[in-house]
């Protein structure tokens, strides 16, 4: 459960802290290697991480983005909030939290000598490092494809059209049957076919690397309805949006 200004990365965004609910004894002074933490998930990037993965060290592959406006858990508050920016951490094992470098049977990191500055500062037993550092420069999408123009227009564009934020302000629309609802759902339902179609464009074409989907555009549109307390149905040969 850890915890996004295109360009330079704004100062305010915050990313949640992942610290241990394993007992710490008062004594620690050093890692015993549990790896509670790395099971827990894998870092959020920052500024200092670009290098990693410019030089293919952390592959674009192994990424994954959480866009602005899309609920997290803010660990260090303690509650639920919308990402400021883009949040692109090291994507989990499938159908596993832990991250994808960390080996379970020898409870070690695979890539320790290129770890990311989180994992660099974070020490379970004294987090003030960590918290000394979570709020700012973020590593962000534009950061790493921002000299790439052809792929840069398609995630901006994708960005523009599927902002999770107004999709946001549009799903309370629809939830409460506010002034202008219907017209609030034409455009959520716009945003989805948009994302599903860009989405099945790249997987029959194979250009860019499908595998490449969950760092470029984050999770697929659909998968956020269920936060925005929406489902899609389809009703009488259209599809519509009700509430869960």
């Amino acid at each position: 459960r850890a915890a996004r200004d295109l360009g330079r990365p704004a100062s305010r965004c915050e990313a949640p802290i992942v610290v241990s609910d394993t007992p710490i004894p008062d004594t620690m002074e050093h890692c015993r290697r549990c790896g509670t933490c790395c099971l827990k998930g894998g870092p959020v990037l920052h500024q200092e991480d670009g290098e990693l993965v410019r030089q293919g060290r952390i592959p674009l592959r192994d990424l994954v983005t959480i866009c602005p406006g899309e609920p997290v858990h803010d660990n260090v508050r303690d509650r639920i909030r919308p990402t400021e920016c883009d949040l692109i951490k090291i994507r989990p094992r499938k159908g596993d939290s832990r991250c994808r470098f960390y080996d379970a049977v020898v409870r070690a990191c695979t890539i320790y000598d290129q770890r990311p500055l989180q994992c660099r500062v974070l020490k379970c037993w004294d987090p003030a490092a960590l918290a000394a550092i979570y709020r700012r420069d973020h590593l962000s999408r534009r950061d790493l494809l921002g000299n790439l123009p052809g792929l840069w227009e398609l995630v901006d564009t994708h960005m523009r059209k599927c902002d999770h934020r107004q999709n946001t302000r549009r799903a309370e629309s629809i939830r409460h049957r506010k002034t202008g609802w219907r017209e609030a759902e034409a455009q959520l339902l716009e945003s989805l076919r948009y994302d599903q179609s860009l989405r099945d464009l790249i997987h029959a074409k194979g250009r860019p690397d499908p595998a490449l989907l969950p760092f470029l555009l984050g999770a697929p549109l659909q998968q956020r309805l269920a936060p925005l307390e929406l489902r899609l149905i389809l009703k009488k040969g259209r599809y519509r949006l009700t509430r869960l």
